[in-house]
């Protein structure tokens, strides 16, 4: 785990990042940037002079609720050693219902 630092940006799937690099308790403000779950693919365009319009895919924002997020779902039910109130809980179980169902349609 990393040590404290201030201003780092931090560029991947935000639940890794955060398990990852950042201390539990040491996150003051965490901002993810909209729109999720467009399901479109995203292209980075190079300014290529003539007719060539060469892409790369950049990313693809499509989103199902998966094994990982059934993972990361249990970890907060199970609230083994405690980190979430009851709320908290109560509140991620009540996403979920909602998530699961509108992933599936």
């Amino acid at each position: 785990m990393e040590t404290k630092h201030k201003n780092n940006l931090y560029y991947g799937d935000n639940l890794e990042v955060l398990r990852k690099k950042v201390s539990d308790e040491s996150v003051d403000l965490c901002y993810i940037d909209p729109p999720f779950n467009s399901k479109r693919s995203y292209n980075q365009i190079y300014l290529n002079i003539g007719e060539d319009k060469a892409q790369a895919q950049a990313f693809i924002d499509t989103w199902s609720w998966d094994t990982l997020a059934e993972q990361g779902y249990q970890e907060i039910a199970l609230n083994e050693g405690g980190r979430f109130t009851p709320q908290i809980i109560e509140l991620i179980k009540g996403l979920r219902n909602v998530i699961c169902e509108k992933s599936t349609e």
